[in-house]
Order: C-alpha cells, then sequence, then structure tokens
C-alpha cells in the first residue's frame, strides 16, 4: 500500500510531480536547514499541512499529529529527508510484482489524484483510490474509509 507519496520528492523540469512544482533542490536544502535549526519550529509549520486545505483537523487531532512528529530527533528526520529527497524510484515501479493499493488524498497541500494516476500507470496491478476531503494523513483524516479500503483490496487478494 502507497499512501499518498510520490516516487521523486524533488521536482524539476521534466518532473511536476514532485511535493509540489516548486519544491526543488534549493527548496529542500532550505527545509533541511530548517530542520537542523529549529525542528520545533518545522513540526509548528509543516505539520498542519499534512492534513487537507479545506477540512483543517480538528485542534485535538492536530495536537495530537504535532506530538507525534515532534518524537522525532532533528538527526533522523535530517536522514530520513536526505534519503528521500536523493531517491527516484520512477524507473523501478514497473517491477513491483505485487498487487499494490494506491492511496491518495484529493484535498492536500504536496500530492493529489495526478500522482496517483501516475504511480496506477506505472505500476502492474495497481489500485487507485482516492480520498477527495482528506490530505497527506488520508489514514488519520478517514479512518473509517482508508480501513474499508484497505481491507476491501486485501479482501480481493
Amino acid at each position: 500500500c502507497v499512501l499518498d507519496m510520490t516516487p521523486r520528492l524533488i521536482a524539476a523540469p521534466d518532473w511536476a510531480l514532485g511535493a509540489g512544482p516548486s519544491y526543488d533542490y534549493e527548496a529542500n536544502f532550505w527545509f533541511l536547514t530548517s530542520i537542523a535549526r529549529n525542528w520545533p519550529a518545522v513540526v509548528e509549520k509543516f505539520t498542519p499541512l499534512m492534513f487537507s486545505k479545506s477540512h483543517p483537523p480538528r485542534p485535538e487531532d492536530l495536537a495530537w499529529a504535532k506530538n507525534q512528529v515532534l518524537d522525532n530527533t532533528p538527526h533522523c528526520m535530517l536522514n530520513l529527508w536526505i534519503s528521500m529527497a536523493a531517491a527516484d524510484h520512477r524507473d523501478m515501479l514497473s517491477s513491483i510484482s505485487v498487487p499494490t493499493l494506491l492511496a491518495f488524498g484529493g484535498d492536500g497541500y504536496f500530492y493529489g489524484q495526478k500522482h496517483g494516476e501516475y504511480l496506477k500507470d506505472h505500476i502492474p496491478n495497481a489500485e487507485l483510490v482516492m480520498f477527495p476531503d482528506c490530505g497527506h494523513v488520508l489514514h488519520l483524516q478517514d479512518p473509517d474509509g482508508f480501513n474499508r479500503a484497505l481491507l476491501a483490496f486485501l479482501d480481493r487478494l
């Protein structure tokens, strides 16, 4: 199961499906610098963006998510983000040989239907399920819908 992600994080002139059309190497550098300098400030600004644009989270859900993200240490997040930014998985998508559920939010800040459709077109046996009112954390915004979609997908295997 792929949850609201892209095979290449960094946008480029030949790749518009990064973590936003302007998330290029320079934007990534500044994001990494922000993590290194002030992780709590990054959490404060970034966590709300994991939810949908039109359906903001309840204050208690946002507070919970911020605490979960803040539990990660800056050096671990730097390593994770460097690894994600350095990766380009587009060439290997066609070699995925297991049925794959692609779950995407339709109202997110980072990814959306075009990302899901790209993956569906490039991963054999992939099934795309959109969550139109959700963002990147669709499993938190619509846990019942996500669980139903995942169980239905698993039942078809």
